[in-house]
């Protein structure tokens, strides 16, 4: 599980997600909350569990805190449609701890011991297409197969090539933050730069149209993912919800990742 192969701190979250507010190019998304994470660093045999459970439904995870665990033995019922977009280039740089929890509230702690070695994580990413469902809201009920602590269902995948590199921080490199369309690139590249991560083939992505019904082969990488929580039903006025469990209304939901539960708890009531 993810559980296992993602050794996160403990640490309590943040009340607000970490913004990024620069003065000198536009900052539209750069504070991405803990429901949309990027997945790019996770290890290939768990990247290929998701592609796996993505094929066959509706995925359904365990998630709260900084870590999260795909139930393979769990499905909600439906599928995912692909929607194809014009493709588009990001680019996410990070130089602290605040900036990668942002970008990256799952990731292992290798990569914050790089900036702890003042180094920058840089990821560029190509967006072909998304996996998406309808946007509906998910009760315990849509849920089959062995669901045991499930809290979420993934709405929305987005797919196409990425690439993570590391490289030593330097004076004339720009602030850490979210590039839309490739604009804002590093000023330097150091000689130093280390890929650590990379999968799909940008040239692949070229490929894609406007009608495919499927990504290009070798352009299908996971970059991102969307959950929204599983509701599931109470049986009173007196009753309780379980652990990581809040009430709101007449339905226990799971406590949002990016959010911290006192909030959650006070607007049930």
């Amino acid at each position: 599980s993810l559980h296992d192969a993602l050794p996160i701190s403990h640490a309590p979250l943040d009340p607000t997600v970490p913004t990024y507010a620069p003065t000198d190019q536009a900052s539209a998304g750069a504070a991405k909350s803990a429901s949309r994470p990027l997945i790019v660093e996770w290890p290939a045999a768990d990247r290929a569990t998701l592609e796996a459970q993505r094929a066959g439904g509706i995925v359904v995870v365990r998630y709260g805190g900084r870590e999260m665990e795909v139930l393979r033995g769990c499905r909600a019922a439906g599928l995912y449609r692909y929607v194809p977009i014009t493709p588009k280039e990001e680019d996410v740089t990070m130089r602290d701890a605040t900036e990668l929890d942002a970008a990256m509230p799952i990731h292992t702690v290798s990569l914050e011991a790089r900036l702890q070695q003042k180094q920058q994580l840089d990821v560029a990413m190509t967006i072909v297409g998304m996996y998406q469902t309808d946007g509906r809201i998910w009760n315990a009920t849509d849920l089959q197969g062995d669901c045991a602590g499930a809290t979420h269902v993934v709405q929305a995948l987005a797919v196409g090539a990425f690439e993570i590199d590391a490289s030593a921080q330097s004076s004339v490199s720009l602030r850490g933050g979210v590039h839309a369309l490739g604009a804002g690139v590093g000023a330097s590249h150091d000689a130093s730069r280390e890929v650590l991560h990379r999968d799909g083939d940008k040239d692949a992505c070229a490929k894609s149209g406007a009608r495919d019904a499927s990504p290009p082969f070798a352009c299908g990488a996971m970059l991102r993912i969307e959950v929204v929580p599983v509701r599931f039903p109470v049986a009173g006025p007196a009753a309780t919800c379980g652990q990581g469990l809040v009430r709101q209304g007449d339905a226990c939901v799971a406590v949002q990742p990016d959010r911290p539960g006192l909030l959650d708890a006070l607007k049930g009531h």
